[in-house]
Order: structure tokens, then C-alpha cells, then sequence
């Protein structure tokens, strides 16, 4: 039951397969054959979609893993899979990953940004790929992955997909401060399903403060306690970490429309950190000043 609990983990809704079928939502359809076990979930906030299946739903001898998540914001595909690779723990597949050097690729008759990766889930070792690609203003990640010392079946699924005529939603949010909030609570929703961490530093929660153009990131330092700081470090650290927001702020707003939207409206970026008992330490802001 706990190769269950990965796709428990992937906030996804498990409907066993008995016979071969096509599945489908807003980005793409597919035939599963008998005997795998496909999951179908939406999230309407981030406008993302994920479907995700395995080879059987008795959890008996798992040997294959594949998914497809399509974004209805649009990212650069190698902005898109540096993410993955970097925030391993938002994806369970990907938690005790190595990768390799990205490259193009092909997939599906789409031209890709791919990566290679090796990785072990419930102590077997898997092998597999990531792929990334842009399509009608979105971008759709797609991922396979096999047990080592078995054979791939996905080749005979990937071969029946068939992408949709995918195009963003424009005409959904009657104002661009809805767009953030809706946007702000999708991906809320989505860090308590699935915890980022990394480097000591958890992602809490982001939100639009209802009276101003600041949108506020909260962080935990996940192993510290506040009497560990004196006023010395805090400061230090606000130093050490001003440079290193600003340039990520940037390499998002290249990649993200919204985060690029958001600066060309002159919005404020506020990063709050925590202790691990959730008492407040420091904040660090950044002005249009600083960024444009």
C-alpha cells in the first residue's frame, strides 16, 4: 500500500484500469492498456493538470511510472525542468534523483528540452526521462520511468497520444489582482499537499496583501529556533540573502508570464522568514527600485 502513497503524495485521484480505455483532460488523451492504474487530477487555480499511470493496481510489482502535467502558465521548457530537477521534493519521483546534462530532443513529435535521470523509489533502482515543451501558450512536462532490469511498456502508451488544441484562458479573471489571488490560493493548496524543502528552507505560503500590490512569500528555517539568531546574523543573512532573491525574482519573470506581469505592474515582492516554531525572524522586500 505505500506505492500507493506516492500518488497519494501527487494529489492525484486513482481510477483502476480493467480494460484498455483513453483517457483525457484539457491537454491531452490517452490510451492505458489493461491492467494499469491511471489518475486523473486538475487543479482550476493553477490551471494545471496531471495525469499520471503504473503498470499494476495490485501495487504488486511496480515496474513503470509515467506522467504528463500540462501548466496553463506558460514557462520556458528548460526554466520548467530546472525547477524539477532543483525542487526535488515537490515531485516524488524526482526526491532521490540524479539527472544529466539537459538537451533537445524529440518526444512525441514535439521538439523537447529533456533531461535523464536515475533514481530510487521504495529501494528499486528506475531510470527515466523528463521531457518539457511549450504548446499553444502553455507547457506540458511529460515523464517516463522504467525499474532497471525491466522492460518500458510506456513506448506502447506514448505512442497513442494525442495532444489537444491547447490554448490559454484569457477571459477567466475580471481583474489582475483576482488572477494573482486565485493563483496564490491554487498554489497554497498545492505546498500543503506537497511540501517544498530545500536547503533547510521550507516554502509556506504566498499571498496578495488585500490592501496593497505586495505579494508576500513566507519561509521556514525548518531545524532553527529563534534564540539562535542575534540581531548580527539576522542582519547578515538579510545581506547574504537580498542578492540571491533578486536575481531568482528575475529568472523567474523570464520564464513565469505572471511573475513578468507582475513586475511590469510595479508590484512589491516581500519575503518572510520564520523559525521552525513559526515565530517571525526577518523580512526582506524588493521594489520596483530594485528589480526594474
Amino acid at each position: 500500500m505505500r506505492k500507493v502513497f506516492l500518488f497519494i503524495v501527487l494529489v492525484a485521484i486513482s481510477m483502476a484500469s480493467y480494460s484498455q480505455k483513453r483517457y483525457e483532460n484539457n491537454y491531452v488523451s490517452v490510451v492505458v492498456p489493461n491492467g494499469w492504474v491511471v489518475q486523473n487530477k486538475g487543479d482550476n487555480g493553477l490551471g494545471t493538470e496531471l495525469m499520471s499511470f503504473y503498470n499494476d493496481e495490485y501495487d504488486a510489482n511496480i515496474y513503470n511510472f509515467g506522467m504528463i502535467i500540462g501548466f496553463n502558465q506558460f514557462q520556458k521548457p528548460e526554466f520548467l525542468l530546472e525547477t524539477q530537477m532543483n525542487l526535488k521534493s515537490s515531485n516524488p519521483l524526482f526526491e532521490k534523483a540524479t539527472f544529466g546534462k539537459m538537451y533537445n530532443s524529440s518526444f512525441m513529435g514535439k521538439s523537447v528540452k529533456a533531461t535523464d535521470f536515475k533514481t530510487q523509489i521504495f529501494d528499486e533502482t528506475f531510470k527515466g526521462t523528463a521531457y518539457a515543451f511549450n504548446e499553444g501558450g502553455c507547457t506540458v512536462l511529460a515523464v517516463g520511468s522504467y525499474k532497471v532490469g525491466t522492460k518500458s511498456d510506456l513506448p506502447q502508451i506514448w505512442r497513442t497520444v494525442k495532444w489537444k488544441n491547447i490554448r490559454k484562458d484569457t477571459h477567466v479573471y475580471d481583474s489582475f489582482r483576482e488572477e494573482i489571488e486565485a493563483y496564490c490560493a491554487a498554489t497554497n493548496k498545492t505546498l500543503k499537499q506537497t511540501p517544498i524543502v530545500s536547503n533547510g528552507e521550507r516554502y509556506v505560503s504566498v499571498y496578495l496583501e488585500p490592501d496593497a500590490n505586495i505579494i508576500t512569500n513566507t519561509y521556514k528555517f525548518v531545524d532553527m529556533e529563534k534564540s539562535s539568531f542575534d540581531e548580527n546574523k539576522i542582519e547578515q543573512i538579510k545581506q547574504n540573502l537580498r542578492p540571491i532573491l533578486l536575481n531568482i525574482l528575475k529568472a523567474t519573470a523570464k520564464n513565469a508570464e505572471i511573475a513578468a506581469r507582475e513586475m511590469k505592474e510595479g508590484y512589491i515582492f516581500k519575503y518572510t522568514y520564520i523559525d521552525k516554531n513559526d515565530e517571525f525572524l526577518f523580512s526582506v522586500k524588493l521594489t520596483p527600485d530594485d528589480y526594474q
